[in-house]
């Protein structure tokens, strides 16, 4: 997997590379064999002003590469994921009540995502004030209902995986504050806010995402 991560990293570097080692061959190919015709050069007397005019189009085509990359890559290219966070409550005949949380990645991007891993953090409010806790482990139908580490290893484009975890959350507390971030092994970082009330049935998300991609 690092092999393939730095591969994804320096991709459009070794493309620029070999694009411009094509045109600088194909431009040597074409006086080789004669394409650029000998006698014009010749009778004009100026090799000079033609291999300037050869080398000053490989820079414009390698300025053209550097530009597309520069201003347009990172946008076409880039991964994008859009996060559902659901969290339902039920009251149980113990002294906690039941928080079930789904956490729906929706790739929505024109790249896989590698290795998506999930986290959330918790913010109790209550009588004793605020307290804080993460959720790291977290298991899906796929693992056969094991609590431990998802093994969702890629998020294709236009494809979706879910995340589920519980929580026992005391009665007194008033409401319990989720944020869920999802990072993926380049760095690509989705976040996701959700406040609930500490009772039967509530969810409520809220009103704003927040959305970073961090190489």
């Amino acid at each position: 997997m690092k092999s393939l991560s730095r591969l994804q990293k320096y991709g459009g570097f070794i493309a620029s590379v070999l694009v411009l080692a094509v045109c600088v061959l194909t431009a040597a190919n074409l006086i080789k064999y004669r394409s650029v015709a000998k006698e014009v050069i010749i009778q004009s007397k100026d090799l000079v002003d033609v291999l300037t005019k050869v080398v000053g189009s490989l820079a414009l085509v390698a300025g053209a590469i550097a530009s597309y990359y520069r201003f347009f890559r990172g946008r076409t290219f880039a991964a994008r994921a859009e996060l559902k966070l659901n969290v339902t409550v039920y009251d149980t005949n113990q002294e906690f009540k039941l928080h079930v949380i789904n956490l729906e990645v929706s790739n929505v991007g024109p790249v896989p995502i590698w290795e998506p891993r999930p986290n959330i953090d918790v913010y109790l409010y209550g009588p004793k004030g605020r307290e804080t806790f993460a959720i790291a482990k977290w298991w899906s139908p796929a693992d056969d209902g094991k609590a431990d580490e998802p093994t969702v290893s890629l998020i294709d484009t236009q494809e979706s995986s879910q995340f589920h975890s519980s929580q026992n959350i005391r009665p007194e507390v008033w409401a319990v504050f989720y944020v869920a971030k999802v990072v993926s092994n380049r760095g690509d970082t989705w976040m996701r806010a959700v406040t609930v009330a500490n009772r039967e049935g509530s969810s409520h998300p809220s009103k704003h995402d927040k959305v970073s991609n961090r190489a």
